[in-house]
């Protein structure tokens, strides 16, 4: 468990890093906003930048991304596997009402977050 640990935090503080391989980010050429039409409708992005004019994507950082998170959901899974699921029981269903008053949902919504923006970053 303690190398699954010292690995997750190694692979994280590499992918963290503003870039991988330089010191500098370019910044990209962006398409025109008289371009950025649809059917004679103008249209906007979720930030509200203008979309880049073209698209490089950042190989080893998309390696990153995806090996930290199937790390991080594996180890998370053989850990739950051996704690919480181990002791075997009747299923049932139990209202989050009724004992958290639905508090994990803001941690559902927060979580959500996190990793869209993570991701998106």
């Amino acid at each position: 468990m303690n190398k699954t640990i010292i690995l997750l935090l190694f692979l994280f503080s590499n992918i963290f890093t503003t870039s991988l391989y330089s010191n500098e980010l370019e910044k990209p050429i962006k398409i025109d906003s008289s371009d950025f039409y649809y059917a004679g409708t103008k249209r906007f992005s979720l930030s509200g930048d203008l979309p880049n004019l073209e698209t490089d994507i950042n190989t080893p950082y998309l390696i990153g991304i995806s090996a930290t998170t199937l790390a991080f959901m594996v180890s998370q899974h053989i850990y739950q596997s051996n704690t919480i699921w181990k002791d075997k029981a009747e299923f049932k269903i139990i209202e989050d009402g009724q004992y958290a008053l639905y508090a994990d949902k803001a941690g559902h919504i927060f979580g959500a977050y996190i990793m869209s923006y993570t991701y998106t970053e």
